[in-house]
């Protein structure tokens, strides 16, 4: 009962913690929006809050499955000692600095004068670099090489950057009259054939690295798991091909973004799902199961 519990949270609070980075990597990549159609800064501040309650979450969780006595079983001090001193305190230190700085950045420095905005954009560049930088410290990427753990970080990095573009977009197609918004739909698009090419190949990557065989890939849960992943990846990725060679040029001729808006929205709901497989694939299954 205690694993399913644990397992649970575990899972839980590191997809908040993606959902928070990938919120993050909106705050930084699409601030240039103006203030019409970014993302709410309330909507941005809350899920940052919640991700840093989650990253601190996710040490409990770590604490409890391994003392194996419930609730109780989380707040063991001996354990705590112990488990801070490891690599996942280490992983809960750069996460709890990255959003915390994030949020100091949000909270004092939103101004519209360029000297704030450009220090803004720096703190939370360094602040989503950390964070990034704490996702090859634990896990089965831990032990691999430096490559390995560079092309994972530009794997969540891309990644991020895609996801937390969503809501910036569907609240520009609620917001944009249709030329505005095909223009910054154009510019997104041009940036995506890159971004996500990367993203692709070193997610390819990563996956040969873990793997090692196609073997492994079919029979392995992890393996299953992550074709699952590769699946709805594809499918996500066939929603952008659509809005770049169809939505988005109709909106010149229709002047109409309701399609694009519900397209958008597709997407986030396909990304939400993303995010909780990862969360399963780094938590609960390994390369080896």
């Amino acid at each position: 009962m205690e694993i399913i519990l644990w397992n649970s949270v575990t899972v839980l609070s590191k997809a908040l913690i993606y959902i928070g980075f990938a919120v993050l990597a909106g705050c930084l990549f699409f601030s240039h929006f103006n203030n019409k159609y970014t993302a709410s800064a309330r909507i941005e501040k809350t899920v940052l809050c919640l991700a840093l309650l989650a990253s601190i979450l996710w040490f409990f969780a770590q604490v409890g499955a391994l003392a194996e006595e419930g609730i109780v079983g989380a707040f063991d001090a001996d354990l705590i000692s112990m488990i801070w001193s490891s690599s996942v305190g280490e992983v809960t230190v750069f996460r709890v600095i990255g959003f915390a700085v994030a949020l100091v950045a949000l909270f004092c420095f939103s101004y519209t004068t360029s000297k704030w905005f450009f220090l803004r954009r720096c703190i939370l560049f360094l602040s989503l670099t950390t964070i990034a930088f704490s996702f090859t410290l634990i896990g089965h990427i831990s032990s691999q090489g430096f490559v390995d753990k560079a092309l994972l970080c530009v794997h969540v990095l891309i990644m991020a950057w895609w996801m937390g573009a969503l809501y910036p977009l569907k609240r520009a197609c609620s917001h944009l009259e249709a030329r505005e918004l095909h223009s910054v739909m154009e510019k997104f698009g041009q940036q995506a054939s890159f971004m996500v090419g990367t993203l692709f190949l070193a997610g390819l990557g990563l996956a040969y690295s873990l793997l090692g065989s196609l073997e492994n890939l079919v029979n392995s849960r992890y393996g299953q798991m992550l074709i699952v992943k590769l699946i709805l990846v594809s499918f996500i990725s066939m929603l952008a091909v659509r809005h770049k060679y169809k939505l988005v040029p109709n909106l010149k001729r229709e002047l109409d973004s309701s399609k694009l808006n519900k397209s958008i929205s597709m997407e986030m709901l396909i990304a939400f799902l993303i995010l909780f497989i990862t969360a399963g694939l780094t938590s609960i299954v390994g390369p080896e199961y």
